[in-house]
């Protein structure tokens, strides 16, 4: 009977090198998980950043082309980096106002919008690598700079991280 208690005794518990490999198996997946939730929350900060970007362009956008909506056809100017309009006045008592989008690289190579109407200004980061401006005066033709109301508008952003050139065009008249 000492013999068939002590084969149970041993049986019960377990050995040394039994809860090594436990304890190894429990690490290599504990550190795969690490990885798969790490990767999860990269992922999940890029494509916010993205968004992010992708809103404020969104907002030049809309904001330049509602400024175009309402510009004069007889004052205006435009270069690569800038555009300068009067707005028509809102009302007959009210003067026209003078408007003008600059692009302005900063020192890390990004460039910035800055929409100036009189005093008034707002500037945004927009965090692009490159933005051009060109004019058409006859819709094939497309020049850096022009001094009269051009038939469209044509405005070329560079954003880091895309594969090309994001291109946005306005007919104006």
């Amino acid at each position: 009977m000492s013999v068939a208690r002590r084969t149970r005794a041993h049986s019960i518990g377990m050995t040394l090198v039994e809860i090594l490999i436990a304890i190894a198996i429990t690490s290599v997946i504990s550190i795969a998980g690490w990885r798969a939730i790490d990767v999860l929350q990269q992922a999940r900060d890029q494509s916010r950043a993205d968004a992010l970007t992708w809103q404020r362009v969104e907002t030049i956008f809309e904001s330049l082309e509602s400024d175009l909506r309402r510009a004069e056809f007889v004052r205006f100017s435009g270069s690569t980096e800038a555009l300068r309009f009067s707005l028509v006045p809102v009302d007959a008592t009210s003067p026209s106002s003078e408007i003008e989008w600059r692009w302005t690289p900063t020192a890390d190579g990004r460039w910035n919008v800055r929409r100036s109407v009189g005093t008034s200004a707002w500037e945004v980061a927009l965090g692009a690598e490159g933005v051009r401006l060109a004019f058409s005066a006859d819709g094939r033709a497309w020049t850096p700079q022009t001094e009269a109301y051009p038939l469209a508008l044509r405005l070329t952003l560079r954003l880091p991280g895309q594969r090309g050139d994001i291109e946005r065009l306005w007919v104006l008249r």
